[in-house]
């Protein structure tokens, strides 16, 4: 729980708390943000649903599915209602945000060019975001995510493009279930990334889903976040999003075990 009057400094931010909901079901509706920021106070930062330059349908149903009470397969497939409607439905947000939380667009597209326009384009729009976070490690998009995520030069690009785009942070959301992700990871801050997320949902055959294959998320992958955070520590030292199957104190103090600065994203287990 957050002290009494005890700030966190996020990429330069002073925020009120260092959790945050990760990109994902709970944040694909604005409503919800406001209420978790009006009745949640730990919560000092959000992580927005990908968005791509045209409008992505995604998948068809059936795209969730729960193997436990406290993990769950999704295939979403980066559904968004475009750049031009995510960028106006932030610039709402930020007009009802507390100023003492960071906002963070994230963009899921598939080329360094796309990345950099689309970061662009909020950009233009104002001083609607505090930074960008770049989807390199969605395990179940058509286009981009870990297709593009699973490359040190195809992750160092993207993140150039992306800074050259913005003098806001850009966070690197990377994928804890690809080869050489120690190697991708320096390769992000190569790049330019001043902070790392990780780890997205893990990808792996499901025939309850629509197209047989997606990423599991909650209790069942905390092991492997703990793992991501350690080797991540021995290849970089910027800040750090946690995220992947965080339930409670109990996990909250594993990780602060390998490093007490991490930021913590909780999703599954607000579900």
């Amino acid at each position: 729980m957050k002290e009494t009057g005890v700030m966190y400094n996020l990429l330069g931010k002073e925020i009120r708390g260092r959790f945050g909901f990760p990109s994902g079901v709970i944040t694909t509706n604005s409503d919800i943000a406001r209420y978790m920021f009006e009745h949640v106070p730990q919560f000092g930062y959000y992580q927005g649903k990908s968005t791509t330059i045209e409008p992505t349908v995604g998948n068809r149903e059936d795209i969730l599915t729960q193997p436990t009470p406290d993990s769950m397969w999704n295939a979403v497939g980066y559904t968004n209602p475009g750049l031009e409607a995510t960028v106006e439905g932030f610039r709402e947000l930020r007009e009802a945000t507390p100023d003492d939380v960071f906002l963070m667009a994230q963009v899921g597209e598939s080329t360094e060019e796309k990345f950099a326009y689309s970061v662009d384009a909020f950009e233009r729009a104002g001083d609607i975001a505090d930074g960008y976070e770049i989807n390199v490690s969605c395990p179940h998009a058509a286009k981009g995510g870990i297709l593009i995520g699973s490359d040190p030069d195809s992750v160092r690009s993207i993140t150039a493009a992306t800074r050259k785009a913005t003098r806001k942070p850009v966070i690197v959301k990377l994928n804890a279930g690809v080869k050489d992700f120690e190697a991708i990871a320096v390769a992000a801050v190569e790049g330019g990334a001043d902070a790392i997320s990780a780890i997205n949902t893990l990808g792996g055959p499901n025939p309850e889903l629509s197209n047989q294959f997606g990423g599991l998320s909650g209790a069942a992958i905390f092991p492997a976040t703990v793992d991501a955070i350690l080797r991540l520590r021995r290849v970089t030292d910027v800040p750090i999003i946690a995220m992947g199957g965080i339930r409670g104190a109990g996990d909250i103090r594993r990780l602060e075990a390998i490093d007490p600065t991490l930021f913590y994203a909780i999703g599954t287990a607000l579900g």
